[in-house]
């Protein structure tokens, strides 16, 4: 959440994972599209055409040709994965940067006993995937809240810690926002 890159690691593995399962769908997860494309369609022509080679007798390759073939899907197979990875660290670390900036903003959520409310707090810090609130109500970790900011759409998160900030009545709330602030 905060952005520091063993946070990020998670996201890196999702994209690692449907690169491994498919060349190119990593690409895809990280909403890089035209590279997910190229990957896809180079992955699927380096295959069929080793496929074409190996299943036709009639045409003569050499070992050295076919290794180079083998060869080649299983590297951009291999580099699909390590660039999803990547990749989807670097995004998340963009956009977890943090702005110190103080905005009013409409808290709905359960408190720590269950009881539903509304407040109005002020962020300690903003980022296009998450906030620092500061509030009075106490809440538990996962707890799903509703938000609206100042100046933006409204919005849903969930909280990710919470702690006391040493002033009587006064929280310091962290909440990943389900949808990204793209104006931010």
């Amino acid at each position: 959440m905060r952005g520091s890159r063993s946070s990020c690691v998670l996201y890196g593995k999702r994209a690692a994972r449907l690169s491994a399962f498919f060349p190119g769908l990593g690409q895809l997860y990280n909403r890089s599209f035209a590279k997910g494309i190229v990957v896809i369609v180079l992955f699927t022509f380096a295959l069929a055409f080793l496929f074409l080679l190996v299943t036709k007798p009639e045409q003569e390759a050499g070992l050295s040709t076919l290794g180079i073939l083998a060869s080649l899907p299983l590297v951009v197979w291999i580099a699909s994965i390590l660039d999803a990875y990547h990749a989807a660290i670097q995004g998340r670390m963009r956009d977890a940067k943090r702005f110190n900036v103080q905005l009013l903003t409409t808290i709905r959520g359960a408190d720590t006993e269950g009881l539903q409310f509304q407040e109005i707090g002020v962020t300690r810090n903003v980022s296009k995937v998450g906030a620092c609130l500061i509030m009075t109500h106490d809440m538990k970790r996962g707890t799903h809240v509703h938000l609206e900011f100042e100046g933006f759409p409204r919005t849903s998160g969930r909280v990710v810690w919470a702690k006391e900030t040493g002033n009587r009545n006064e929280r310091w709330v962290g909440v990943e926002l389900l949808k990204p602030i793209r104006e931010l």
